[in-house]
Parts: structure tokens; C-alpha cells; sequence
């Protein structure tokens, strides 16, 4: 088994390094920064090897990315729900509206029945005069 090439020292000035980055981070800048600034001479390959050092490239990583705040989570939910209820509600108008547009045709039909029809039209004007006395 091969001796690890970095020692624990260094490991942890590699791992401060990565959490103070504030630029685009990509394991070829970080190789290059490591030695410019710790003089550590050492391979992507290698630097993946380290557990510690790769979740913490990870994680800033996610974290240059913009991973989003736990209210922005909250808040994206809201509006799925927001968007679902609206969508509920405008598929429920539309079924509306088509049962009203079918009604109108038939009240139509109707009223053009009654104009042939007296008895028809009678009861009609009846059934009219008993909705307005009862308000609806």
C-alpha cells in the first residue's frame, strides 16, 4: 500500500484553502492554486483521494453554485402549491363554462319552441313571474 502523500498538516490547510475560495472552483485551479500558495506539489487525482478534501470540494463547490436557501425551498413550494390550486381552479371555471354555454343553447331552444307554441310560452312567462317574486 502506497504511503499517502500528503500529511495532516497539509491536508488541513489544502481543506481552509477550498473553504475560503470565492471564484469559479475546478480542480485544476485548485491543484494550481495549491502550489502557487502552499507550495504543495500534488494531482487532482490525488487531492480526490482524501475524503476530507474532496467533500469539502463539493461543498463549495454546490455552494459557488447557489444552492438554494431552505426559504427559497419554502418558497418555490408555495408557489408549486399556488400554481396546482390555480390550475384546479381554472380547469373547474372552464367545466363551468361549458355547462353554461350547453344551458344557454337549451334555454335557447326552448324559447324558440315557445314562440311556436302558446301553451308553451305561457308557462314560460309563468315560471318567469314566480323566479322574480322568489327573488332568484
Amino acid at each position: 500500500m502506497a504511503l499517502p502523500s500528503l500529511d495532516t498538516q497539509q491536508v488541513r490547510k489544502i481543506e481552509t484553502l477550498i473553504a475560503r475560495w470565492q471564484m469559479r472552483l475546478t480542480w485544476g485551479l485548485l491543484v494550481d492554486r495549491i502550489k502557487s500558495d502552499l507550495d504543495i506539489d500534488t494531482t487532482r487525482q490525488t487531492l480526490n483521494s482524501y475524503k476530507s478534501i474532496y467533500n469539502e470540494y463539493c461543498e463549495k463547490k454546490q455552494a459557488l453554485r447557489g444552492k438554494p436557501s431552505d426559504e427559497f425551498i419554502k418558497f418555490v413550494k408555495e408557489d408549486e402549491n399556488t400554481y396546482k390550486r390555480i390550475k384546479k381552479l381554472e380547469d373547474n371555471v372552464a367545466s363551468q363554462e361549458k355547462k353554461i354555454e350547453i344551458l344557454t343553447a337549451y334555454i335557447g331552444r326552448i324559447g324558440d319552441a315557445a314562440k311556436l307554441n302558446p301553451s308553451l310560452l305561457a308557462l314560460l312567462n309563468k315560471m318567469r313571474r314566480e323566479m322574480s317574486i322568489k327573488g332568484g
